[in-house]
C-alpha cells in the first residue's frame, strides 16, 4: 500500500498528507530511472564472478546478463511513519499479491 499511495500516484505531491519537501522528492524518485535501481539477489544465487574459471575478465554482456539472471530489481522508499526503508521486489511480491486478490474475488463469487 505504501507503494501504490506514495510512489505509483505520487500522492505525496498531487495530494499530500503532512510529508516534508524532502520525503516527497524521495517518493517521487523512488520509481524513476533518477535514483538508480536495487538489485536483491534471487535464493541460491551464486556470487558475482567478474572473471571467468581462468581469471580472464568477463565481457560487459556476459556481466549484465548475470546480474540481471541472479537478482530481482527491486524498488525502495521511505516511511517515516515506520521510521525505515521499505523494499517492494515486484518478481517475489506479485504472486502473493495477486493469490490475495483471487482468493478475494473467488469468496465474493461464492458468495453470491
Amino acid at each position: 500500500m505504501l507503494f501504490r499511495h506514495k510512489n505509483s500516484a505520487h500522492r505525496s505531491i498531487d495530494t499530500p498528507q503532512g510529508e516534508s519537501d524532502n520525503l516527497k522528492v524521495a517518493h517521487a524518485r523512488a520509481v524513476s530511472s533518477m535514483m538508480g535501481y536495487i538489485m536483491s539477489p534471487k535464493p541460491n544465487a551464486p556470487a558475482m564472478q567478474l572473471s571467468d574459471e581462468y581469471g580472464n575478465p568477463k565481457s560487459v554482456d556476459t556481466l549484465q546478463r548475470d546480474f540481471w539472471k541472479y537478482n530481482y530489481r527491486t524498488f525502495q522508499t521511505y516511511d517515516d511513519v515506520v521510521g525505515s526503508h521499505i523494499n517492494f521486489t515486484v518478481a517475489v511480491e506479485h504472486p502473493k499479491i495477486a493469490n490475495e486478490v483471487y482468493s478475494i474475488v473467488e469468496r465474493v463469487i461464492l458468495h453470491e
